[in-house]
């Protein structure tokens, strides 16, 4: 493509005055005999003498557009999801069900104080923000709506503790995600502040 063409040449020559025998170039794009735009991925071999001068160049091009553009299209959804769930002093937390790994929005750490990763486990998350006089019942709910085959779940009026200890009142929603059998993979669940 016109626009990288420059500096596809001025990567080319660095590689060649190099003293390296293997290179990857970054993604470029090519204009295909058809006339459309491909990503392709560069690898190269140079071939040198016994004073490290260039004798010979073998390249191969592959052609990854579908790949990169599925990976441009996650990095977009990831981006969206992450302007959108930063707008909330809600807290959304994603559970992987088999490994009990939680990944939370970042109102976990700004609005409530907590870093996900001080907790090795879904349940030391629970545990950790969860006041104690409610964790029994939300905990119990919890479990019982996991090994159930409902699919939603809502967890009323609970009590949540920052980490500088104050205490806010919230509501959460959860999705359960399962497998065929029904066995629950992963849960969704977004927490909110009871108002009024």
């Amino acid at each position: 493509h016109p626009d990288d063409l420059d500096t596809f040449i001025s990567e080319v020559y660095a590689f060649v005055r190099s003293t390296e025998t293997i290179h990857e170039f970054p993604v470029y794009r090519a204009i295909k005999a058809d006339g459309s735009l491909a990503y392709t991925l560069v690898r190269v071999l140079a071939i040198r003498d016994g004073g490290n001068v260039l004798t010979r160049l073998i390249g191969v091009t592959k052609d990854i557009t579908n790949r990169y553009l599925a990976d441009e299209e996650i990095r977009r959804n990831v981006e969206r999801y992450e302007m959108v769930t930063g707008l909330t002093m809600d807290v959304i937390m994603e559970v992987g069900l088999v490994n009990d790994k939680a990944y939370v929005n970042k109102s976990f750490s700004d609005f409530y104080g907590y870093n996900i990763n001080d907790y090795p486990t879904a349940e030391a998350a629970y545990r950790a923000v969860i006041h104690k006089e409610d964790q029994d019942r939300v905990l119990g709910e919890i479990m019982r709506n996991r090994m159930s085959t409902e699919t939603r779940a809502e967890y009323k009026n609970f009590r949540f503790v920052r980490k500088d200890g104050t205490v806010v009142r919230v509501n959460a929603s959860a999705i359960f995600l399962r497998d065929a059998s029904g066995k629950a993979l992963r849960s969704l669940a977004m927490c909110a502040i009871v108002t009024g």
